[in-house]
């Protein structure tokens, strides 16, 4: 018996378990606290955001009609850039569609440019975000335990013989809220300079740092960063700071940024606010960190196990995906969203509730969500 395409698909949804399937949630939910958004810094709704993005699409219009090589480009994406530049103290940015359209393609077209002494091996750290294994392709790659510098050392001296080492790692882990030890790092390419360092601000970028440029300093010697402006800055988009000449080199080969139709002017628009915006906002994040340490102590205290979070971003370890599903759904009923985290997503028995706090949340917030806890 032959069996259609669509029959396929359902097979394919029958056989993953309940507690394992992914649904949609219903758009903008009547709750009464939300944990769900990575809008950190409440920039979403800003009338500086919004009025950014009327002007621009008063004077541009709504789309950007073409890739940027065509008809796409607009002076805001040469200014978005420079502020880009300016705020993580490099030579110069580029400006891509979403963060994980960004990591992918930049990292398929560095791994496969002809220009290394020796072939390049990526070292990913074992929790590193999806976006980056989908840009990974045919380049040779290990997985070192997560956060374990000690197990990456061991890594380099048993394959630079051979290989490049390409580490590529995350600033602060969007599932775990931990922070990486970037000075760590930097000892690395101290003791082995032939190594490329590629570090993922998306979750920094804004809402940490000085002026909110994230956490990478120039002192880090990273080769490459990238964030997103979907988060902390809220926004859409996603950026490269690096040097000017990679720049000309990712126009020039750069799947990603040639063959895609440009960001909208309206969401330039917002971005170039967010990017005036940021120096401005440290009594925000202020409160932002005082407030993920009064979380972390209040779970703690009530017994619930924050795991690695350093950050804004706290899960609360289930191990269970039916426990976790089982608390979402609990305090849905009561108007609390949250994220319930479940592998594939995350490794096999490290479900989790994820909460990413904002500046508009208070300590109040925080003692309704434990006091509705079961």
């Amino acid at each position: 018996m032959s069996f259609s395409f669509h029959d396929r698909c359902l097979g394919f949804l029958d056989a993953v378990p309940p507690d394992l399937r992914r649904t949609l949630p219903e758009g903008f939910q009547d709750q009464s606290l939300d944990f769900t958004s990575n809008d950190t810094l409440a920039l979403s709704q800003h009338p500086a955001l919004r009025m950014g993005a009327l002007e621009a699409i008063d004077r541009y219009g709504a789309g950007s009609t073409g890739s940027r090589l065509l008809s796409g480009n607009h002076p805001l994406h040469t200014a978005v850039e420079a502020r880009v530049a300016a705020l993580k103290k490099t030579e110069s940015a580029l400006v891509f569609g979403g963060g994980f359209h960004t990591n992918a393609s930049l990292l398929a077209t560095v791994m496969a440019l002809p220009l290394w002494r020796k072939p390049p091996m990526l070292m990913m750290d074992k929790w590193i975000h999806a976006c980056w294994l989908q840009g990974r392709q045919d380049t040779p790659m290990v997985r070192y335990r997560h956060q374990d510098f000690d197990h990456l050392d061991r890594l380099i001296q048993q394959h630079r013989p051979d290989y490049t080492p390409v580490l590529v790692t995350e600033s602060i882990f969007s599932m775990d809220g931990d922070i990486t030890d970037l000075g760590a790092l930097a000892g690395l390419k101290h003791r082995y300079p032939d190594m490329m360092i590629i570090v993922d601000e998306a979750h920094a970028t804004g809402a940490w740092g000085p002026e909110g440029a994230g956490l990478v300093k120039p002192e880090h010697t990273v080769d490459l960063i990238t964030g997103t402006f979907s988060k902390a800055m809220g926004c859409y988009g996603g950026y490269v700071a690096c040097t000017a000449a990679l720049k000309k080199v990712l126009v020039q080969k750069c799947a990603g940024f040639i063959y895609t139709t440009a960001l909208p002017p309206m969401v330039l628009g917002a971005v170039k606010a967010a990017l005036d915006l940021l120096p401005t906002l440290q009594s925000q994040r202020d409160h932002l960190y005082a407030l993920a340490q009064y979380t972390r102590e209040t779970l703690g205290r009530h017994g619930w196990n924050t795991g690695l979070s350093q950050s804004h971003i706290i899960p609360l370890m289930m191990g269970n995906s039916g426990a976790c599903l089982a608390l979402h759904h609990h305090l849905t009923q009561h108007r609390i969203g949250v994220s319930a985290i479940r592998p594939p997503t995350v490794p096999p028995k490290t479900a989790r509730i994820r909460l990413s706090l904002r500046v508009d949340h208070q300590q109040g917030d925080i003692d309704q969500l434990v006091a509705t806890m079961p």
